[in-house]
């Protein structure tokens, strides 16, 4: 197999093997580090020192990548044969509503909290004003969401939706787009936080519901 030569920071990829394989068997000689990225056009993983771990779980022949690699310059080739591919399948093509109309993208890591309590069960909606950027409908590993926001411009403001039981919250997070970011880490997620009261002239709203029951507290008559 012809080499891949890995930069430090990002480096687009071709996968030239004709074998699906877990990121595990195609990046071994790749001597990878902890915090590496490797991401599709929508899902990504990241390296913990010992595994990947993300939505991108496999390498499909004639797909592009791009890979983040927090070493120098070095380069790797693909195994020419794998020890198994038992349970190893192609990643199901995602009808994709954002790929097409936006030519970048970043990712986040996140966790939906209230309070201090981590929220299961919730789906994540990324939007920049009215237009839905970006979708989680469920975590990946350990409450922890794996998010491919599409964008065109820089410094875009985004904006959180958590869905919990059919119930829409808008909460208060919000980020900027840019280009190839990563936000949160496996050990420092990005925490998107359901119970953010937001304090107006002494009256508590709390948490800022879409539908459904919206409730209100005073310390004053009203």
């Amino acid at each position: 197999n012809k080499p891949i030569t890995l930069n430090k920071g990002w480096t687009w990829i071709g996968y030239n093997s004709s074998m699906i394989m877990s990121l595990g068997d195609a990046f071994a000689n790749a001597n990878s580090l902890d915090g590496d990225i490797v991401k599709s056009r929508d899902r990504f993983a990241i390296y913990d020192g010992y595994e990947w771990v993300g939505n991108l779980t496999a390498m499909t022949p004639g797909c592009g990548y791009i890979y983040k690699s927090n070493d120098n310059k070095k380069a790797f080739v693909y195994p020419s044969t794998i020890s198994s591919s038992r349970g190893v399948v192609a990643e199901q093509k995602v009808d994709n509503l954002f790929a097409s109309d936006y030519p970048n993208n970043m990712n986040v890591i996140a966790v939906v909290k209230d309070g201090d309590a981590v929220v299961e069960n919730a789906a994540v909606e990324v939007y920049a004003d009215n237009s839905l950027r970006g979708v989680s409908n469920q975590s990946v590993v350990d409450n922890k969401h794996f998010m491919t926001i599409y964008g065109d411009k820089s410094a875009e403001r985004l904006t959180f939706n958590v869905v919990v039981d059919d119930i829409i919250y808008e909460v208060e997070n919000t980020i900027s787009f840019s280009e190839d970011a990563v936000v949160g880490t496996l050990d420092n997620p990005y925490i998107i936080q359901l119970n953010n009261d937001i304090q107006i002239d002494g009256i508590n709203v709390y948490p800022t519901l879409l539908k459904d029951v919206l409730n209100i507290s005073s310390k004053e008559n009203i």
